[in-house]
């Protein structure tokens, strides 16, 4: 017993001389040096706390690694656990219970975030709002392959928004898009920039419902603004201009002027609004205008240098003869070959009689010779209201 005490005590001499403490190797380098493993927890009975079988540093017992029942673990910072790898892998940072491969609790922040066949899932890691699921605050984002927007169907359009959007400024440059229901509220383009342009649109587009500026209103497309289309635009309904659409007509161009530059062909009929039952167009003045047309059969034979007076009637505009004016619009002659000369023949109208919706239309034969003269003459009337 007393040669045991002996070398105890001197062992421990020893230890305090050297200062290292070796486990399996001779000359230690640290206050600790262990050539091997080292086990902890042994029987699995931490709690996974600092204060259960974990290596802890400083006095203050705050910081460490912990022992995460069954088979993981826990780093600890200032008392609290930070960093957690459970048994099957998954890692968690800000909470103790990951039940995916990599859990964060709070804000995350990366210069570059790689995946691959990976989705962000309905987790909040952008942001600390609950609402935003993710969020770019700077810089370009990228999509390379289809995106959907609470849709999961895969279907051919590039973009596919269900729902509700709204945009400060949109341009699709290629592809096919799909968009519920859009507010632009500042310039859309489809194929290229939309320039100064609220709407402008290179190629073919189709939407559901659409507002630029504002809300669609129960309208498929409004436009608050100006708006210009490069392309074809067909209209294969009823269309309007200045009011309602008129759904029996398909044109309605209602409560401002219109202005064409170029030609205009019109296969059918043309109506305009009337003023007592009688067509109305607006002058190049302030003033409107009402046009009516007549016919009248001629048959005469007049020798060199003969004047006829032939009576027509005209439009009653219930105007008088200080408004209306009364012109020929056309002559259409008989195809018979005995009234070929008629062009030596002129026609002019005089002594317009608004009250009683006359006028005279002088022939006059400048021909030295008899001419025959025989066909249908058109009459237009204009009234100045």
């Amino acid at each position: 017993m007393r040669k045991f005490i002996a070398v105890a005590v001197l062992l421990s001499h020893q230890i305090l001389l050297a200062q290292n403490v070796g486990i399996g190797v001779s000359e230690p380098q640290e206050k600790l040096t262990i050539a091997g493993g080292l086990m902890l927890d042994v029987n699995q009975e931490g709690n996974g706390f600092l204060d259960s079988f974990a290596l802890v540093y400083g006095h203050e017992r705050n910081a460490g690694i912990a022992y995460h029942p069954v088979n993981g673990m826990r780093f600890y910072t200032g008392g609290q656990s930070r960093f957690t790898i459970t048994p099957n892998g998954h890692v968690g940072v800000g909470t103790t219970s990951s039940t995916y491969k990599f859990n964060v609790n709070g804000s995350m922040r990366g210069s570059t975030i790689h995946g691959q066949n990976a989705a962000f899932g309905n987790s909040n890691l952008f942001d600390n709002d609950a609402q935003i699921k993710l969020q770019v605050t700077d810089g370009y984002s990228h999509f390379g392959g289809k995106v959907r927007i609470n849709n999961l169907n895969k279907t051919s359009e590039e973009l596919h928004v269900k729902g509700f959007s709204i945009f400060d400024g949109l341009t699709i440059q290629k592809g096919e898009s799909r968009m519920d229901s859009v507010i632009i509220n500042d310039r859309l383009g489809v194929g290229a920039s939309a320039g100064g342009y609220q709407f402008r649109v290179w190629g073919i587009s189709r939407m559901e419902d659409l507002g630029l500026g504002g809300g669609p209103s129960g309208y498929k497309l409004r436009v608050y603004g100006d708006a210009r289309i490069d392309s074809s635009f067909r209209v294969d309904e009823s269309f309007a201009v200045g009011g309602s659409v008129d759904f029996s007509k398909k044109l309605r161009v209602k409560g401002g002027d219109s202005k064409f530059d170029g030609d205009v062909i019109i296969d059918g009929n043309l109506e305009a609004d009337k003023i007592n039952d009688h067509g109305v167009v607006t002058s190049n003045g302030s003033s409107q205008l009402q046009i009516g047309f007549n016919s009248k059969s001629v048959n005469l034979t007049m020798g060199p240098g003969v004047r006829f007076d032939y009576e027509c009637n005209i439009v009653d505009f219930s105007g008088s003869a200080d408004n209306v004016r009364v012109s020929i619009s056309q002559f259409i002659p008989d195809p018979h070959p005995d009234y070929v000369d008629w062009s030596y023949v002129t026609m002019a109208p005089h002594s317009v009689d608004a009250s009683n919706n006359t006028c005279l239309i002088r022939f006059t034969n400048q021909h030295n010779a008899q001419v025959k003269i025989k066909g249908t003459l058109y009459i237009m009337s204009v009234a100045r209201l």
